[in-house]
């Protein structure tokens, strides 16, 4: 007999990937050399990728709230001019 579901959705894959090349010993002394370098002040080619991203976020925001003021500025002012004009 022919079977009929309405909302029949597919399984999900699944996929068993397993890393072939996994050091957790190499993993542990690169951190702790990033660590260093970083309490040195070295420069760590990708290391300061996301305190870059931060400061960038953080200085969109602050153009963000100028732009903002500066635009409900210029609305109030015209519309004080509308008023002017209009009375």
């Amino acid at each position: 007999m022919l079977k009929f579901k309405m909302f029949h959705l597919p399984k999900p894959k699944k996929f068993n990937y397993t890393p072939r090349y996994f050091d957790p010993e190499k993993e542990r002394r690169e951190e702790r050399r990033k660590e260093l370098a970083r309490e040195r002040g070295e420069f760590i080619p990708g290391a300061g990728i996301s305190g870059a991203f931060r400061q960038r976020l953080k200085t969109r925001r602050s153009s963000d709230k100028t732009s903002n003021f500066r635009l409900i500025l210029i609305i109030f002012v015209l519309l004080l001019l509308t008023y002017w004009l209009l009375w």
